[in-house]
C-alpha cells in the first residue's frame, strides 16, 4: 500500500487517514481491473492492431 506520512492531526486524523489510503488501493485496484477487462473486450472485437495488420497495409499501398 501507499500508507504514508499522516499530515492530519489526532487519533481521528489517523483514522481517516487509513480509511482514505484504503479507499486509494479500492481504487487502483478497481481501474487496474477495468484495463484489463477492456484490453479483452478490444482483443475480442480485435479492434487492437497486430504487426501483420501493419505490414499488410504497408505492402497494399507500396504495390498500389
Amino acid at each position: 500500500g501507499r500508507l504514508r506520512r499522516n499530515w492530519l492531526k489526532g487519533a481521528d486524523g489517523d483514522a481517516f487517514h487509513a480509511i482514505l489510503c484504503g479507499c486509494g488501493h479500492n481504487l487502483r485496484m478497481i481501474l487496474r481491473k477495468l484495463r484489463l477487462l477492456l484490453v479483452l473486450i478490444f482483443l475480442r472485437l480485435d479492434w487492437l492492431p497486430t504487426n501483420d495488420d501493419r505490414t499488410n497495409h504497408r505492402l497494399a499501398g507500396a504495390y498500389a
